[in-house]
Parts: structure tokens; sequence; C-alpha cells
């Protein structure tokens, strides 16, 4: 089992977050970044985004350091307490998912991702579980999900593939 220290695990997320807002910026997508906000925290929510013209949207930004060619979705924080994970607690309508090593970010309808996570036997696909230090030595679990696995495109909930090129400013989009 691979482990990460809580502060490298906050250093990822925030390139996370810093990936999402490329992504935004690029795309000329008003935001406000919630991602201190308590309120929001709860919601498990970074972003608000407001398009001109249309209603706003919730946004939540994850990351990971290494590629290894699935999409980790955490179903339980905190085992000792049983406590739900993002994947079906977040309120967000999008989801970025941005893995450091390989430069991708995966951008998700979140409303699909947790209809279709809902709907699926997660006993019968690859978990992880690793450790999770904000409250000391506790673990999270995660579904492991292959990022070409068929389902989620049949599902509607992977909605683009995207490459952050070399100058860090934009990204291009793969599939």
């Amino acid at each position: 089992m691979e482990t990460t220290e809580w502060k490298t695990s906050c250093r990822i997320g925030k390139k996370g977050e810093n990936a999402a807002k490329i992504l935004m910026e690029q795309f000329n997508v008003p935001y406000q970044d919630k991602s201190k906000d308590k309120v929001f925290q709860r919601m498990d929510v970074d972003f608000l985004l407001t398009h001109p013209n249309r209603e706003w949207q919730l946004l939540e930004a994850k990351a990971r350091a290494k590629d290894y060619g699935d999409i980790g979705l955490e179903l339980v924080t905190n085992d000792q307490w049983d406590t739900v994970g993002w994947a079906y607690n977040s309120k967000c309508h999008l989801l970025t998912y941005y893995i450091d090593s390989s430069r991708k970010m995966y951008v998700c309808d979140g409303p699909r991702q947790r209809e279709w996570l809902n709907s699926i036997d997660t006993t019968r696909r690859r978990t992880t579980k690793a450790p999770n230090y904000s409250n000391g030595v506790l673990y999270s679990h995660s579904i492991m999900l292959p990022v070409s696995l068929p389902e989620a495109k049949e599902a509607g909930w992977l909605l683009s593939i995207w490459h952050l090129n070399d100058d860090n400013r934009a990204f291009t989009q793969i599939a």
C-alpha cells in the first residue's frame, strides 16, 4: 500500500485546484475559489462557477501524484468512523481529476458519477486503502476505475480528458 504524508497530499491537492483554475481561465469561465470556505468544504466543493446567462455550478477539484491508469473515487473518508467519502458526498456539478505525473485532467459530470456509483456493486471492483493523516493514522477507501472503462462513457459521467501543455498555461483536449 502506497502511503502519502498529509502535507504531500495537500500539496498535490493544490496542484489539482491550480490545474482546474487553468482550465476555467482558458475558457473564460468566471469562478470563485471556495476551497477555504467551511460551508463549501462540507459540500466537498472547491469552486463556484458563474456562467453568463446560466445558473451557477459547483466544481470539485481532485488530484493524485502518479498515473496508474485509473481514477480513484473515495467511498469512505475515515474507516474508524465510517465517514462517507467525497464520491458519494460531494454536491459538485463538475469534478476535475488531475494526475500530476502525466499532466492529465479528467472532467466528470458529478451527478451522473454519483448516480452511476450508486448503481454498481463496489465490492466487486478493485479498491484501495490509504492512510488519511488529517486526523492521525486513519484510513480512507477508494474504488479504482480504469479511465478506459466503457461504462463511464456510456453512463455519461466521464465527459472529457485533457493534457496540460508544457508551458502550464493551457490544456489540449485528448479525448
